[in-house]
């Protein structure tokens, strides 16, 4: 798979996630919302290093 195909994918699957989330209320125990932040987190960084690599800012992208 080509690069402009792969951060193609990523951009859809980031705003999948960013549709199925607009709005999500979380409920249950504070291990449950903790682990529900967190994971929210690393799908935000894993957008922003698709964004970071689609502008060539690879070092960045390393970093993140």
């Amino acid at each position: 798979m080509k690069m402009t195909e792969s951060l193609n994918s990523a951009d859809n699957f980031m705003d999948t996630i960013d549709e199925k989330m607009n709005g999500l209320v979380l409920a249950g125990a504070l291990k449950s919302k903790v682990f529900n932040a967190l994971l929210h987190v690393s799908l935000e960084h894993f957008g922003s290093i698709s964004v970071l690599i689609s502008r060539e800012l690879n070092g960045s992208a390393a970093a993140l």
